[in-house]
């Protein structure tokens, strides 16, 4: 082995790493060398050395296997332990995850530092501002606690961001930045140390404060004594003695807890509460409300007063819409069927408009009567007389709304109309009103009804025929008079005027729709030239935009252009004065929009099947521009040019080529973004291998529903604690979308993030979720999408579950632990 390394003009192995001593030394001097015991710990080792080797060579040019990382050997263990990681955390070989994981230990133990310093501290010292608020974690409940946490929040977050971690020093050295050149290695044993004794004891001081209620000082019986005296007595109270005077104070507080308690008022009483009356008395069959729940009786009592005003108004509303109409609102059917009208939704949101200020603005006082926002009016009568009619008006009011309602729903027949006044008529209904209304019927209107009787019997026998839907304007072969469903009646003319508007009005929607559909193949409006052709753009920003846009435009059209009886059906007169609305074009309008509403419908199922649009259903996009335009004429005759078939043999050639040299195609499972424990996961098989179109639209979906997560569970969390202006009463949890604020933050939500919609896009150029870097932090790194990824998914499951256990328990994210 040496001969061969000399032939090479190298040294062996053996002669590098253990002759080079006897070479330097010489025969006589080795002895001498030996005697040093470095040296012949060396020497030593040859014959271990080749023992290893087993006399076999080896290039010198390669390089010995580096020594795995050791987690066990790392800085920071110490005594009793050792190296402590008894769930195996770390892993031989995973220097990137020790460092993670050794840095985090240091933060947490640097935070706990810091909290258990301030647990104890907050005991007896206060900041400005914050001399009422309570020591110990119960300050969270507080609204100088959330603030104290937003303050700490937004002093630490450029911190976060400046004093970054550097693979080049040792975990945790964001470097000198007080200049006190201390971090050596005793420091940094002293600092993991006392972290990780902080870390415990904050756990214990938040055990004990959830188990007892009592802080940091006040479990060693500190509050108990009070101030200079528990100094006083505080060295013999520490080590388990009590002073006779200590035993006295202890005396004293008890019997003077005795005696409040004796002398305390009795719980509250719901039964004894204003607002009982005959015959009922009090009356809760179902028990909502609680003995000594003042709180909980006050929050019914306002919601009844509540519901009563609106009910009040809602019947008064019901029986005047009867008679009275406001302007624009002439047509509109009187009683609950106005929903489904357009004035009714229009109404509806004026109505919202109107009361959604009163919401914020009349706020409840505990210190009045439930239901007293005070005097706007100045009438000076909210007595308790004026509250008991109030509260028996509301509560008759409601049963009287609701069975207006069921009346309605089962004959179809408003407020009004349930009595029969539009069989007798305006003055004949109010002249017979006093009697009729009682049971008797007096000799007078026995008379006008034998008249009314009479007179129907003459109309009925000169009556014309009644209306017939087959013989009406609109049939036309090879069909006739098309209804095979049988939607028309025999007489109805107001049906069939009905049924007729609206096909009129879907054909021209279809119409329009159906040019839409081809036109935007070809065609883009500004700002919306990404957005996918066909009914897929309603899954977009786009086109939920596009949507919104659309129905405030015709909204107005809606209320501008009325259905006239006086007119044939469809006909809201000529607004763009071109004088054509004649049969002939009646005709051809009936028609182009039945063959529309087929076509589109067509068009819909077709791109459900298939994925592809009105015009991509032709194999257009194949064949692409100037070739389609060239071979239109005649393919779409059925026959094809020499020309054409020499074209199509062509791409058909270099499709095969591209075939051939083709990369693999794409692969769902090997993109980024699988983590342990899981890996790529996909357990309904959405992606689909080559659909990398199919996976990045997924993949964004994911990251923007984690980033809203995690926003959302944020929000979840820290509203319970902190609440917005005007918004102090509003509920926190999912519930407040039962209320006022909830709908009117949601808008507010809705017009921010309608623009970052539009101003953020997808770019098919970079990884997906990437919206480029809007505040120049210049830390979109793929350890960075890896965590916001992680984070999101964590996100998302954690708001469902804050979702399902509050719609089980009825308690917000923060009331499910108990505070």
């Amino acid at each position: 082995m040496g001969a061969r390394g000399s032939d090479r003009g190298l040294t062996s192995p053996q002669s590098l790493f253990f002759g080079w001593p006897e070479k330097r030394a010489g025969p006589a001097g080795l002895a001498a060398l030996r005697g040093n015991s470095r040296v012949q710990a060396v020497v030593l080792s040859q014959d271990a050395y080749a023992q290893f080797l087993g006399e076999q060579s080896f290039d010198l040019c390669q390089a010995p296997e580096p020594v795995l990382f050791q987690p066990s050997e790392q800085f920071g263990s110490g005594e009793p332990f050792g190296f402590f990681d008894p769930l195996g955390f770390t892993k031989v070989g995973d220097e990137k995850g020790f460092r993670k994981l050794r840095v985090s230990e240091i933060k947490h133990g640097r935070v706990a530092m810091m909290a258990s310093i301030g647990l104890v501290a907050q005991h007896f010292l206060k900041f400005p501002f914050f001399e009422k608020a309570p020591a110990g974690f119960s300050i969270m409940g507080t609204g100088e606690g959330v603030l104290g946490f937003f303050g700490i929040f937004l002093l630490c977050a450029p911190l976060e961001l400046w004093w970054r971690e550097n693979p080049e020093k040792e975990p945790g050295n964001y470097g000198d930045p007080f200049g006190v050149q201390m971090y050596n290695d005793e420091m940094r044993m002293k600092e993991l140390n006392n972290g990780r004794m902080a870390m415990i004891s904050v756990l214990g001081i938040f055990a004990a404060e959830m188990a007892t209620g009592k802080d940091a000082m006040q479990q060693f019986g500190l509050p108990a004594i009070g101030g200079a005296r528990a100094s006083a007595s505080s060295s013999s109270s520490f080590v388990g003695s009590t002073s006779s005077r200590v035993v006295a104070q202890q005396r004293v507080v008890r019997r003077a807890e005795a005696v409040i308690q004796e002398d305390a008022p009795p719980p509250f009483q719901p039964s004894e509460q204003f607002g009982s009356g005959e015959p009922f008395g009090f009356f809760d069959p179902l028990g909502f409300t609680k003995v000594g729940d003042e709180k909980g009786f006050r929050k019914l009592r306002v919601s009844e007063i509540k519901h009563g005003r609106v009910a009040m108004m809602a019947s008064i509303g019901l029986v005047a819409q009867h008679f009275l109409k406001f302007p624009f609102f002439e047509k509109a059917p009187a009683g609950f069927s106005i929903m489904g009208t357009g004035e009714g939704v229009l109404g509806f949101f004026g109505i919202f408009l109107l009361c959604a200020p009163l919401e914020l603005w009349w706020r409840e006082n505990p210190e009045k009567e439930p239901g007293n926002y005070g005097d706007p009016f100045g009438v000076q009568m909210y007595n308790d007389e004026m509250r008991m009619k109030e509260l028996n008006n509301g509560r008759m009011a409601m049963i009287s709304v609701l069975g207006i309602f069921a009346a309605e729903m089962a004959t179809g027949k408003d407020a009004m109309q349930q009595f029969g006044l539009p069989a007798i008529g305006g003055a004949r209904a109010s002249a017979s009103s006093s009697s009729s209304f009682v049971g008797s019927t007096s000799s007078r209107v026995v008379a006008q009804q034998r008249v009314v009787r009479r007179a129907e019997a003459v109309i009925q026998e000169d009556a014309p025929p009644p209306f017939q839907p087959s013989e009406q304007f609109g049939s036309g072969e090879p069909f006739g008079f098309f209804d095979p469903l049988g939607f028309t009646k025999v007489g109805d003319e107001k049906g069939f005027r009905k049924l007729r508007v609206s096909e009129i009005k879907h054909g021209r929607v279809a119409m329009m729709a159906s040019i839409g559909l081809v036109a935007q193949h070809f065609l883009k409006f500004p700002f919306f030239e990404k957005a996918p052709a066909g009914f897929s753009i309603m899954g977009t920003g786009e086109g939920v935009l596009g949507f919104f846009g659309i129905f405030l435009l015709c909204a107005p059209l809606e209320l501008w252009w009325r259905e006239n009886p006086e007119k044939e059906p469809g006909n809201y007169g000529d607004p763009f004065g071109v004088q054509m609305y004649n049969d002939e074009m009646r005709m051809k309008e009936l028609n182009n929009g039945r063959m529309a509403m087929i076509s589109v419908l067509g068009i819909f199922a077709a791109e459900m099947a298939t994925g592809k649009d009105a015009m991509q259903q032709f194999g257009l996009p194949a064949i692409g521009g100037a070739r389609a335009s060239a071979s239109s004429s005649s393919s779409f005759v059925g026959s094809t040019s020499s020309r054409v078939v020499a074209q199509q043999r062509v791409v058909r050639r270099a499709e095969a080529v591209i075939q051939e040299d083709a990369p693999p195609p794409f692969q769902p499972s090997e993109q980024f973004g699988s983590g342990e424990p899981f890996g790529f996961f996909d357990p309904l098989g959405f992606t689909k291998v080559g659909d990398e179109k199919g996976f990045r639209k997924l993949r964004v979906s994911e990251i923007k529903h984690g980033r809203v997560a995690m926003m959302a569970s944020i929000g979840l969390v820290a509203q319970h604690f902190l609440k917005f202006p005007f918004f102090e009463k509003a509920p926190a949890g999912f519930s407040i979308m039962g209320t006022g604020e909830g709908v009117l933050g949601f808008f507010g939500i809705f017009l921010l993030c309608a623009p970052l919609e539009l101003w953020w896009r997808e770019n098919p150029e970079k990884e997906p979720g990437n919206y480029g870097d809007p505040f120049g932090v210049q830390m979109y790194n793929d350890e960075m999408r890896m965590k916001e990824m992680n984070n999101g998914r964590m996100a998302m499951i954690s708001v469902l579950g804050i979702f399902a256990a509050e719609m089980a328990t009825g308690k917000d994210a923060i009331q499910q632990f108990g505070f």
